[in-house]
């Protein structure tokens, strides 16, 4: 049995580090504005929270502050990769202990995003390569360094921008998406 759950573990990875790689040399084809769609972040986030339930039922204190309904336009599927990597990488940082904050509001152009965990924070001496493709910090065979960049240029690419700040007492990614204009495609 330790053989096959081997196999299996390492066809995992190499199926991700596949994928990984696959979208991130097609990341230059986002769907067109005729594809964007009007999303309400709290209910993306709380379906993705659903799909985490079993990492955080116990030791990660999720609080929710939604503090908007506002609208942003952006291709579902694809920023909710984004949402998917910055939760998964704030769980990893906190060792799926602690707590994380997850914030929506909006500002006369954006709706704001802030999800900030609990962890170590990230060391000053390389906060500016964060972003930067196969940069990562995670051992060996974790992780290939792909998925912030990902992230950067999806939101990018949706007219948005992605920041963070860091510190011993954790990090807060902080994502603006464009509102969503009133008869925009729903």
């Amino acid at each position: 049995y330790r053989l096959v759950y081997v196999i299996q573990t390492a066809t995992e990875k190499a199926s991700h580090v596949v994928n990984a790689l696959k979208h991130y040399l097609h990341t230059d084809r986002l769907e067109t504005q005729s594809e964007l769609q009007k999303v309400h972040i709290p209910t993306e986030m709380d379906s993705i929270l659903t799909l985490y339930h079993a990492k955080i039922k116990n030791d990660v204190e999720v609080v929710k502050l939604y503090k908007t309904s506002d609208y942003c336009l952006v291709e579902r599927d694809k920023l909710n990769q984004v949402w998917i990597n910055i939760i998964n990488n704030a769980l990893q940082a906190m060792d799926y202990r602690g707590k994380m904050t997850i914030s929506v509001t909006s500002n006369e152009y954006f709706v704001i995003t802030s999800i900030r965990d609990s962890g170590k924070g990230i060391a000053p001496e390389i906060q500016d390569k964060i972003f930067l493709p196969f940069f990562t910090t995670k051992k060996h065979g974790e992780g290939i360094g792909l998925g912030l960049d990902i992230c950067k240029q999806i939101v990018e690419k949706m007219k948005g921008k992605i920041e963070f700040i860091s510190n011993e007492e954790g990090t807060e990614f902080r994502v603006f998406l464009p509102k969503g204009i009133e008869g925009e495609r729903v």
